[in-house]
């Protein structure tokens, strides 16, 4: 009787073990975690809205915006704000022009006046070259490498950049040259200039930065390059 017994109980537990789910193994590179819903639907995580581009009711707005950005370093709405700047054109230039001559304005928020004045082309030019005075060094600076993006490209710029070759501060020297380079073969007269500085004793940094502008500048000749 006891032997009766004790054979069903290992019938009952062989069939608790048979109705036990199996547990499949998912390899390790396609394991997924759940996410935690408080539904019966799941949902992926939705995708980051990206923000349009801000827009503004008036140049000043704009000039205001750009000026907050500069100071704050707000990298979008700085972009916003050159972008809308830019597209109103020579409307935009009387007030870049007075911000970025105002000594007592933010020197960040001049900078990017400067910057703007030369995406707007050549409503700007006069006060891009005008900057090319002014008492901050990293303005001189600023402008010097906006000039060489400039378009359309003019007589007036080229002729600026070639004059700052001779600029007693090698920064410039080099922001000149890198941005004769940058207007590429309309600027072929500054050539002579050019390799008189790549033959020079000067500044290697310099010297380099004259051999590349150079090859740009005037492709169908061969320059050497400084030892």
């Amino acid at each position: 009787m006891h032997a009766i017994r004790w054979f069903a109980f290992l019938l009952f537990l062989a069939a608790l073990a048979g109705c036990e789910p199996a547990v499949v193994q998912q390899p390790a590179g396609n394991r997924t975690n759940p996410v935690a819903t408080g539904g019966g639907n799941t949902k992926p995580p939705a995708a980051a809205n990206t923000p349009a581009p801000e827009r503004f009711t008036s140049v000043e707005a704009a000039i205001e915006a750009l000026t907050t950005a500069s100071r704050e370093q707000d990298d979008a709405r700085l972009r916003s704000s050159l972008a809308y700047l830019t597209e109103q054109g020579s409307a935009a230039v009387p007030p870049l022009t007075r911000l970025v001559k105002d000594d007592s304005a933010d020197l960040a928020a001049r900078l990017s006046a400067c910057r703007a004045l030369a995406q707007i082309g050549p409503p700007g030019l006069d006060a891009v070259l005008g900057c090319l005075n002014a008492k901050e060094a990293i303005l001189r600076l600023r402008a010097a490498e906006v000039l060489g993006g400039m378009e359309p490209v003019e007589a007036r710029s080229i002729d600026a950049l070639i004059g700052l070759l001779n600029d007693d501060d090698v920064r410039m020297r080099a922001k000149a040259i890198r941005s004769l380079g940058r207007i590429g073969t309309a600027a072929e007269r500054a050539t002579p200039k050019l390799l008189a500085i790549l033959n020079s004793p000067g500044d290697e940094g310099v010297r380099a930065e004259a051999s590349d502008a150079l090859r740009k500048v005037d492709p169908r000749r061969k320059f050497d390059t400084p030892e």
